[in-house]
């Protein structure tokens, strides 16, 4: 989509609100590097991340930072409270 639309920005949501969640492992090193590079973009504009989950929300965090995008960047409880701050202007 971001090849498709070189001129548009975009804002974000990493959902990570599943219902059951029994096992957790922080992705492989090769793997954060991937998802850096992703939401570095310039396109990308404001990243949220949702979820209830400490372990959770460390990792991402991390991994939002890494892409230098920490300024642009909020946790959530919940996908409606992600929602209504990618929309603020």
């Amino acid at each position: 989509m971001l090849a498709e639309h070189k001129e548009r920005k975009f804002n974000l949501l990493i959902n990570l609100l599943p219902a059951d969640i029994s096992v957790v492992q922080a992705p492989p090193s090769r793997s954060r590097k991937i998802y850096a590079g992703f939401i570095a973009d310039k396109q990308i504009n404001k990243v949220v991340l949702a979820t209830t989950n400490i372990f959770l929300k460390v990792t991402g965090k991390f991994i939002i930072a890494m892409a230098g995008k920490g300024d642009k960047m909020r946790l959530a409880s919940s996908e409606k409270e992600a929602i209504a701050w990618l929309k603020e202007l």
